[in-house]
């Protein structure tokens, strides 16, 4: 049953890095059909990492309360759809909608991938099955660059909007038809429906006010989403059942700074993928096939180590291992904020390679520290909190690049007379994310032993 297991969660992990790797390549191809501008196409990814943050927690609690595998399928099954309608969509707005529509469903797969193999798998292997997990997701962004390029220069970028669903399709037929089994909390409780709504209008104000930058009305939304977010808190410590205990924030202290690291890395390194797309394809003039191949570097080096990362961290101190990743990685971000019109190829794929290398260190590694932090009652809150962090620290990393992008490009279409502009804005895209790495190693270091206190 267990292999069923990772077979159903690795199956949608990989469709779903398809997915996301696929539409990083496609966005100049978009931005050209769609006469999308520099600022707007931003919006592609953030209304998918929008949509997640809204939703995370929402879908932990189901997840406790109806079941983790019938989440994860009803996510997958919604995923399918809106991803055929992403293909159909005529214009910027339409896309951007079903690209919503998208991240929530996929939303569902942040909550059960370590929720599902924190119950199925024995905690002795736990860091073994979440090593499996990373690797199977980067192997998907590995290959997901290449197949799109190929497919978009062949056909067009609408099909690579849907060329992850036979995988997709895959993780669906296991979960129905061989996983019989469903996990849930012992007490259901009550959905607080009050709470999930003043956390999504947060988690909306927040990316109102990412997709304003850098105009003034912008720090209004993000004003507004602060606040939201206070008194999200506020009502979670009133409700019996809520639908984040931040409680174990205060009672696991090891949990909340696990958070905290996940939230500073993800905010590091999500855009990298994405602004060095744009850097092949505009600054280079390279095609869409050619800039799949290169990108591969970085997710290719994740899925050959990841697996082994997490048996490491089994066997050694998680803090030393994730503090070690988040450090190499962020070499691997200053040497992209050096990039210049004619940087070297290979200087370019080893600084992807250094990054992707310290990022497999990091990421299977945190997410042992964060399960083994918390008792089993808490598995769906905990990874519903973790994951959320992951999202939030995401649209950190695109509030960062919109913000860049909006002082120095402005709300223009990319063209050969503002190249330079997104050079610069590139380079010290990168250079601001790398910053981040610093108070992302401290924390991670700061935190308690976990085999040390077995």
């Amino acid at each position: 049953m267990q292999r069923a297991v990772m077979l159903m969660v690795s199956a949608t992990a990989f469709a779903n890095a398809l997915m996301l790797s696929a539409a990083n390549v496609a966005l100049p191809d978009i931005a050209r059909e769609l006469k999308v501008d520099a600022v707007l196409l931003n919006w592609i990814p953030l209304a998918y990492l929008t949509a997640g943050a809204m939703l995370v927690l929402c879908f932990g609690r189901l997840a406790d309360m109806v079941g983790r595998k019938k989440i994860l399928l009803g996510g997958t099954m919604a995923v399918i759809v809106t991803s055929v309608l992403a293909a159909t969509a005529t214009n910027a707005t339409s896309l951007i909608v079903f690209r919503l529509l998208q991240g929530a469903g996929a939303a569902t797969s942040l909550v059960a991938f370590i929720s599902i193999v924190s119950s199925a798998i024995p905690v002795q292997s736990r860091g073994r099955g979440f090593g499996l997990v990373a690797s199977t997701v980067y192997f998907g962004l590995s290959v997901g660059p290449l197949i799109a390029g190929f497919v978009i220069d062949l056909v067009g970028w609408r099909w690579a909007f849907v060329m992850h669903l036979p995988f997709a399709l895959i993780g669906l037929y296991v979960g129905v038809w061989v996983v019989r089994v469903d996990w849930k909390a012992q007490r259901p409780g009550r959905f607080d429906f009050q709470g999930a709504i003043v956390y999504a209008l947060a988690i909306l104000g927040v990316a109102n006010g990412i997709a304003m930058l850098p105009a003034a009305n912008a720090s209004l939304f993000l004003l507004a989403a602060g606040l939201g977010l206070l008194l999200f808190v506020n009502i979670e410590l009133r409700v019996d059942d809520p639908l984040f205990n931040v409680r174990l924030f205060r009672s696991h202290p090891l949990f909340t700074l696990s958070c905290a690291a996940a939230l500073l890395m993800y905010a590091a390194s999500f855009s990298t993928l994405g602004l060095i797309s744009l850097y092949f394809q505009y600054v280079r003039s390279m095609n869409a096939q050619t800039t799949g191949l290169l990108l591969m570097a970085q997710p290719v080096t994740i899925a050959l180590f990841a697996r082994h990362a997490g048996s490491l961290a089994d066997r050694f101190e998680l803090r030393i291992l994730a503090s070690i990743g988040i450090g190499t990685t962020g070499v691997g971000l200053i040497m992209l904020s050096l990039l210049g019109e004619f940087t070297s190829i290979p200087y370019i794929v080893a600084s992807l390679v250094i990054s992707g290398y310290g990022f497999c260190l990091f990421a299977p590694v945190n997410a042992s520290a964060v399960m083994s932090s918390v008792e089993p009652i808490h598995f769906g809150t905990a990874s519903a909190g973790h994951a959320s962090f992951k999202v939030i620290g995401q649209m950190i990393s695109m509030a960062v690049v919109t913000l860049i992008f909006g002082s120095l490009i402005g709300r223009v279409q990319i063209g050969a007379d503002n190249f330079d502009s997104l050079q610069r804005s590139i380079s010290l895209s990168f250079a601001s994310t790398a910053a981040l790495c610093v108070p992302a190693v401290v924390i991670s270091a700061s935190r308690g032993n976990i085999h040390g206190n077995d």
